[in-house]
Order: C-alpha cells, then sequence, then structure tokens
C-alpha cells in the first residue's frame, strides 16, 4: 500500500487504508476489510452512503458474504450479518469480492433472499491459476471455475458486468438497472 496514495476518510486511524469511500463518474464506491473490525466498518458505511447523492453505490471488499465452492457452502455469516443489512439499507447496486478463486455472480439479494431491489454480489477470485469448483445454489446466477477478469461498466441508468477469460471468450454478463 505504500506505493499508492488512498483516501483517508476511514472512521478511524486504525482502519486508515483499509476503508475509504471514493466517488468516480456516477458511482460511489466504498472499499472495506472483511478480516476486522466489521461493527466499526459497518457504523462508518451506514454514515457513508447515507451522505452521498450519486446515483450508483457500489462496495468491494475481500470475502464474499455469499459462498459455493467445493469446500465451503453457504455464508460467510459475519460479513453477512454486519455488512450486508447496511448495503441493503442504502440500495447497493453491486458489491465486488476476490476472496474465493472463482467467479460468482448471485441473483439480487436482500436479507438473504433472492429480491428485485437487492445487492448483486460478484466474487471475481479467479485470476490466477487455480479455481476451485463451484456449486449451484437458488442465490446464484452463474459461476464459472475459469481464469478471468471482469469489466464494470456504469451509464446513468444501468451498471454493466462483464466476466472475461484470459482469452477473452465471455463466461457471464448482466445489467443492472434502476
Amino acid at each position: 500500500l505504500k506505493s499508492f496514495t488512498l483516501p483517508r476518510n476511514a472512521p478511524e486511524e486504525g482502519l486508515r487504508e483499509l476503508c475509504y469511500s471514493v466517488d468516480y463518474g456516477p458511482i460511489h464506491l466504498v472499499a472495506m476489510d472483511s478480516e476486522y473490525r466489521l461493527k466499526a466498518q459497518a457504523d462508518w458505511l451506514d454514515k457513508d452512503l447515507a451522505s452521498t447523492s450519486k446515483p450508483w453505490k457500489l462496495a468491494v471488499w475481500n470475502r464474499p458474504p455469499y459462498r459455493v465452492d467445493e469446500i465451503r457452502s453457504g455464508s460467510n455469516w459475519e460479513v453477512e450479518e454486519v455488512l450486508c443489512p447496511v448495503l441493503d439499507k442504502h440500495l447497493v447496486a453491486l458489491s465486488l469480492h476476490g476472496g474465493d478463486p472463482y467467479y460468482l455472480r448471485t441473483k439480487p439479494i436482500r436479507a438473504g433472499k433472492v429480491s428485485a431491489e437487492g445487492v448483486v454480489y460478484v466474487n471475481t477470485g479467479g485470476s490466477g491459476s487455480t479455481t476451485k469448483k463451484t456449486r449451484e445454489t437458488d442465490l446464484v446466477a452463474a459461476a464459472e471455475n475459469e481464469p478471468h477478469f471482469v469489466i464494470v461498466t456504469a451509464g446513468k441508468t444501468t451498471i454493466k458486468t462483464e466476466a472475461r477469460t484470459i482469452y477473452d471468450k465471455i463466461l457471464d454478463k448482466t445489467v443492472v438497472a434502476r
């Protein structure tokens, strides 16, 4: 992190450069650390999201709240119980993660259930050569276990995501409109 200048608007000194927010075009992006002091981050996140007038709110952190790989299944309960309700409250459109080695996009989720007004969670941890097999659940819209990257494009009325392999094959794409 010493090579980059990160925003310093975290809730307290111990979280500086671990959680922060920035505005970019129509997006208000919040970055958090899913490993450390979740309650303090959730309190800050609630205030931060309430203060923005940007049409699109996106969240980024490491561990995805919903996991479906061959070893872990179900939720990352700490993240799901502490951070996800704040995203629901402020109608965050998209939440990006990289903690598990596969591509996964959920259906929109609110309060742990599929809902048209929910958050779309995208895990994009499969950039390396080793990925894990995934299992289908009722929350999953798409899952792949190939090395990949994700492109996010935001406009006035939509956010588009597109997952591609390193060979430029499209694995998945979606549009969130509000």
